[in-house]
């Protein structure tokens, strides 16, 4: 994650400058008990002490590396998505996606994983919801560069109620 984005960072400040519109993903985020939602300009600038992932210190690393190019005055904008869900008229969705397997082994089995007050939920945001803010936003770069959007599904699906549902 780290040095592809510095790749793309360098890229996008060479030469002609070039718009950069940088994936992420909640992951930046410190896993807490509460699920008060992020404001959008949040800077996580101290958040890699409690991250506990390789994953999501690297994508916050990366983050830092986009955010600063941005407020320097590269162009571009920066995406935290949330879990990508599948297309929401078609149902396609990546095949080896983990939630989407997990989703899949709960149907079959017609049942969810229990544990003392814990009730499992989905958040998914539809893919072509988010390619399509991606792409509004890059076509509109004047309106919302040096921005930072969540596009993360805020009400979650009960897993109990997709499998009664089912």
């Amino acid at each position: 994650n780290v040095r592809g984005t510095a790749n793309m960072v360098s890229f996008c400040q060479s030469g002609k400058v070039k718009a950069m519109h940088y994936v992420s993903s909640d992951a930046v985020f410190p896993l807490e008990s509460d699920s008060t939602p992020r404001h959008e300009k949040e800077r996580l600038d101290d958040g890699w002490k409690v991250l506990h992932s390789g994953y999501a210190q690297s994508k916050w690393v990366a983050e830092q590396l986009v955010r600063k190019a941005l407020d320097s005055g590269l162009p571009g904008c920066l995406y935290r998505c949330g879990n990508i869900a599948g297309h929401s008229t078609t149902g396609a969705w990546n095949g080896k996606d983990s939630n989407l397997a997990i989703i899949r082994a709960c149907l079959l089995a017609q049942a969810v994983p229990v544990a003392d007050h814990l009730n499992l939920t989905f958040e998914g945001t539809p893919v072509d919801f988010i390619c399509r803010f991606i792409v509004s936003c890059s076509e509109n770069i004047r309106g919302s560069t040096n921005k930072t959007f969540h596009l993360i599904q805020p009400n979650h699906l009960n897993m109990c109620e997709v499998l009664d549902a089912a």
